[in-house]
């Protein structure tokens, strides 16, 4: 009976533990490249950042998506675009691995491209905006819209 007892109470103190860990304060600083950091302690913040750091930073909502099978959408947009004639611009953000992974294909392609960073572009989300899309990133190439990175697409795309 004892050591049924030691066992529950080491399982309760356990999940009071991880429990409390789960709600651990997150504070959030911008280092001098523009790059948004999140830590888990105010010390581990660099001095130069400090002053950014007055309070816990609420945690951005995370959006769930349904997952896509097959390859990613691809539309035409209805009205004429600025980014008419071929032109490729490539909608992204700092955080998103993709993002990284489309610059690099498009570099190493050669195909030159015009970046707009939603998140810290005025111009760039705003045409984000209009265009009515989600995620990032999201390639247009004339009237084509893409959304996330796929490479067949793009240079599907290119060569119409």
């Amino acid at each position: 009976m004892l050591r049924i007892f030691t066992v529950l109470a080491a399982q309760l103190l356990t999940s009071f533990l991880l429990a409390a860990a789960a709600d651990a304060e997150v504070f959030k600083y911008v280092d001098g490249e523009g790059r948004t950091h999140y830590v888990t302690d105010a010390s581990k913040v660099p001095t130069e950042f400090q002053a950014q750091v007055d309070s816990p930073h609420e945690l951005p909502r995370i959006n769930k998506v349904k997952s896509l099978s097959g390859p990613l959408p691809v539309r035409r947009l209805k009205s004429s675009s600025p980014s008419a004639g071929g032109k490729v611009e490539i909608f992204v953000t700092s955080w998103c691995p993709y993002c990284v992974k489309l610059e690099k294909f498009l570099k190493a392609k050669r195909i030159k491209f015009t970046r707009y960073d939603i998140e810290r572009s005025k111009v760039g989300s705003k045409k984000y905006s209009e265009m009515g899309v989600q995620g990032v990133p999201i390639v247009r190439i004339g009237s084509t819209v893409i959304s996330g990175f796929n490479e067949a697409a793009i240079l599907s795309a290119l060569n119409k």
